[in-house]
Parts: C-alpha cells; structure tokens; sequence
C-alpha cells in the first residue's frame, strides 16, 4: 500500500530554497579550498586591495569573478611551469657549454705545451 502524501506549496519552495543554499554553499567551500591551494602554490598575495580597480569579468557576482580569477591564475601557473622548464633546460644547455670550454681550454693549452716542448726539442738539436 502506497501512500502519497503532497506538501503544501510552501513547504515545497523552502525546501527547493534550502536546496539551491546548500549548493550554493558547497561551491563556496570548493572556490575557498581552490583560492587556498592557489595560495599554497604562488606563496600568497602581493599587493593589495586598493590596487585592484577594475572587475576581472563584466558579471559583478563575487562568485563569477572568482571562479575567473582561479581560472586566470591556474592558466598562469600553466605558463609559469612552462617556462621554469625551459629556464631548466637553458641552465643545462650553459653548464654543457661551460664544461666544452673547460674542456676546449685544457687541451688548448695541452697542445700549447707539447708545441713549445717540440719547439725547444727542435732548437736544441739545430743549436747543436
């Protein structure tokens, strides 16, 4: 046996309205658990709130505008990784070229010291 029972109208709206709070609410969390991770990551903020003067977006809800911001600045970070790579890389390729110098200058003058100890041979017989 089934029963079926209807609220009236208004009990139906306060618990579609606790609904739409509680989601409302969750994504809240999840942005400030975003903004902390970000924070974490670029070592906190540099500035402050007076020099931000213009909106991020064209939509004036705060929750809009942060969600750009996490957007914008994981994009960022993205770009900053890249970069540290080839930074990382250049800094290889320098101390690769350093140690070729190294090397070229060693036997450089190497080869400088078995060309005068040649040469002093060569006198020395000629001299005498």
């Amino acid at each position: 046996m089934s029963h079926n029972i209807e609220f009236p109208q208004e009990v139906n709206h306060l618990v579609n309205e606790r609904q739409q709070i509680w989601s409302e609410l969750d994504a809240a969390r999840n942005r400030s658990s975003q903004l902390n991770q970000l924070t974490e990551k670029i070592g906190g903020l540099s500035g402050t709130l007076e020099e931000v003067k213009q909106p991020f977006t064209q939509n004036p809800d705060p929750r809009i505008e942060i969600d750009r911001v996490i957007k914008e600045t994981n994009t960022q970070l993205g770009e900053l990784g890249k970069i540290d790579v080839e930074i990382k890389s250049a800094e290889s390729e320098i101390q690769a070229i350093k140690s070729r110098a190294m090397t070229m200058m060693f036997s450089l003058v190497a080869g400088l010291v078995v060309v005068v100890v040649v040469f002093m041979v060569v006198v020395s017989r000629v001299v005498r």
